[in-house]
């Protein structure tokens, strides 16, 4: 399942997440878009390609709602999934859809257009398990040799997160 159970409000379930560490680690380009950038030293390099690796989720404000942006690497398999979650229902969810982009370290924070693997598509809610949301393909899928294509001296990967309401 989830991988807190914590519940309560909104407007205290942000807090609840900065006693997990989660940080800001991003910059808001505009309401409901922001982008980051993955730091690694050689040694961490090392790290990645011989372990799985979770980090902790950034938390987006959007809309008066709350969302987690995962990005993680499963070794066994050597890939990243990358998705949104929303805190909050499956039909609050459904209101919704995201965008994940991703590009070269080297990419200034304003050109979007740089990135290469694009994911458009459905926003998860928080009840769904991380191996569900693998299993259904409503995240952004990336193997390693895409990851090093991207890295650009200390810098993994570019990548924008995208909430937006559905018309």
């Amino acid at each position: 399942g989830k991988s807190c159970t914590f519940t309560c409000p909104y407007n205290q379930i942000r807090s609840h997440g900065w006693s997990h560490g989660y940080e800001k680690g991003f910059t808001l380009l505009e309401e409901g878009s922001v982008t980051s950038k993955m730091l690694a030293k050689e040694r961490e390099q090392e790290d990645f390609d011989n372990q799985s690796a979770r980090f902790p989720p950034l938390q987006l404000e959007y809309d008066q709602n709350l969302f987690y942006i995962y990005y993680e690497r499963k070794h066994s398999r050597s890939i990243w999934f990358f998705f949104i979650r929303l805190y909050g229902s499956e039909s609050l969810s459904k209101k919704y859809k995201c965008e994940i982009h991703m590009g070269p370290g080297d990419l200034d924070k304003n050109y979007l257009d740089g990135a290469e693997r694009i994911y458009r598509g459905d926003v998860i809610p928080y009840c769904y398990s991380r191996e569900e949301i693998h299993a259904s393909g409503n995240c952004l899928v990336v193997d390693d040799a895409c990851i090093k294509s991207f890295r650009r001296d200390n810098i993994m990967f570019r990548i924008w997160w995208r909430v937006l309401k559905r018309e």
